[in-house]
């Protein structure tokens, strides 16, 4: 059995998925303990974008399916830390802690009611 294979039975994660969440921390140590909190944040998020973008792109390519997958998992895993992310950015400049609370709503149940609505656009279209 090959160590990839027995740090996935045992932890139930990838080790893509592991190593990025390792590299995520440090870069937050790191930024913590040089006052760049805010720098590493804004790169985070870019970070982020790229790999979403990138993962929109390679959906239609048939060639590219296996590396969407790797970057599906990846963007489905991090949406919520880079959504607080944002936050974090977001209070930087706004200092109204009603709308900061409102874009954090939105934040994580624009997902939720966006999936909700459109299975529920799904299933009406194919029973009509």
């Amino acid at each position: 059995m090959k160590w990839f294979n027995l740090i996935y039975i045992i932890t139930g994660k990838t080790c893509l998925y592991l190593s990025i969440r390792l590299s995520v921390i440090i870069a937050f140590i790191i930024g913590w303990k040089n006052n760049l909190l805010f720098e590493v944040g804004i790169t985070l998020v870019l970070t982020y974008i790229i790999v979403f973008i990138i993962m929109i792109i390679s959906q239609y390519n048939i060639r590219l399916r296996r590396i969407n997958d790797s970057l599906e998992e990846v963007t489905t895993n991090y949406y919520f830390s880079t959504a607080m992310l944002i936050l974090f950015l977001i209070s930087r400049f706004i200092h109204n802690y009603a709308l900061i609370s409102f874009f954090g709503l939105v934040m994580l149940l624009g997902p939720t009611l966006f999936s909700i609505f459109v299975k529920t656009t799904n299933s009406y279209i194919e029973h009509h």
